[in-house]
């Protein structure tokens, strides 16, 4: 994971899987960013080819404290085939913006 920040963005770029085994880290980087002042986060997926239940937790309880804090989370650059179709048949994106 390679963040990019600025004063009140930032950008996550992940990598390989989003999993069980690093969703906790994950989890605990954005929260770190949400208590810093980070008001909107970009999570860049064009190196991630899976993600499973946990990290879409993590993603998206950060995503609801964003929008409490007048804020916002979007994902960029999905393609891989498996998380297209995972995130439309969830229709992740009536929660948050995918670009």
């Amino acid at each position: 994971m390679v963040v990019t920040e600025t004063a009140a963005s930032a950008v996550v770029t992940l990598y390989d899987k989003i999993d069980i085994t690093n969703s906790e880290e994950l989890g605990r980087r954005l929260a770190e960013l949400c208590a810093a002042g980070v008001k909107e986060i970009t999570l860049d997926f064009s190196h991630v080819c899976h993600i499973d239940c946990s990290g879409l937790g993590k993603i998206l309880f950060t995503q609801r404290k964003l929008r409490e804090a007048q804020g916002g989370l979007r994902i960029i650059n999905v393609h891989s085939a498996f998380l297209k179709r995972l995130f439309a048949l969830i229709q992740l994106e009536k929660v948050l913006p995918l670009e």
